[in-house]
């Protein structure tokens, strides 16, 4: 018994435990330092994800906006505008489309007259009044108030974030940007896109591109659209 209050004696008496003292003002300078820049380093990086994560949303949001319209048509969705279609000498077959504009057309007719803002605002809608035009047809009324305006719904694209261009083609390709208001309608009971713009020049190919107000560190998004239909997403070249 007494060998081991002994034993415990001496190891209590070693060097190595009276010299093992707590750590110095300057060592928890440091340590507090290096773990700041580590936090920091990591906040910048999740907030430029969570960014990039919003906008590939949003790419997403847009495609299916469209594709919607695509679906609504082919499946041939009543609209009251049909009501009024005189199916003895024109096609009566449903045609819903989406409008939408770059940020840089701040003119925009339709835009002003519905309420929405060039760059940040989609429109839904279905085309007939004053007959089928592939094209929503100005109008006074804001959107989704029935016979009296072709518009059925507005989607913005919140959080700042906006079109920073729209790119057309005739070919399979970009041909260069569109400054104007853009249309994109299908008709039962074909899945094919009919693009046009709003001096009525017709596209094969549609290049959508959506951009962050922090754009200096988050890569654009592009919604493709073809003539065939085709709706993708890709990361802006």
């Amino acid at each position: 018994m007494f060998t081991f209050f002994r034993t415990i004696q001496k190891q209590l008496k070693s060097p190595s435990l009276q010299d093992n003292r707590g750590v110095t003002f300057i060592e928890l300078v440091v340590v507090i330092s290096i773990f700041s820049i580590i936090a920091g380093t990591l906040l910048v990086n999740f907030s430029r994800f969570g960014r990039s994560i919003t906008l590939q949303n949003l790419a997403q949001d847009i495609a299916l906006q469209i594709n919607s319209v695509q679906k609504e048509a082919i499946s041939g969705r009543t609209n009251d505008f049909l009501a009024t279609c005189n199916r003895a000498s024109e096609d009566c077959s449903p045609r819903y489309g989406i409008y939408l504009t770059s940020i840089g057309d701040t003119n925009n007719a339709n835009m002003q007259s519905y309420g929405g803002n060039s760059g940040k605002t989609l429109f839904k809608f279905f085309d007939y009044m004053g007959g089928f035009d592939n094209k929503l047809m100005y109008g006074n009324n804001l959107c989704g108030t029935g016979l009296a305006t072709e518009c059925l719904d507005n989607i913005s694209l919140g959080q700042g974030n906006f079109i920073s261009e729209i790119c057309g083609g005739v070919g399979s390709e970009c041909d260069g940007p569109i400054t104007q208001g853009v249309n994109i309608v299908f008709k039962r009971p074909f899945p094919d896109a009919i693009i046009t713009g709003d001096d009525d020049t017709v596209y094969n190919y549609l290049r959508i591109t959506i951009t962050s107000p922090n754009q200096a560190d988050t890569p654009s998004r592009d919604i493709v659209v073809t003539r065939l239909g085709q709706i993708s997403i890709a990361a802006h070249p």
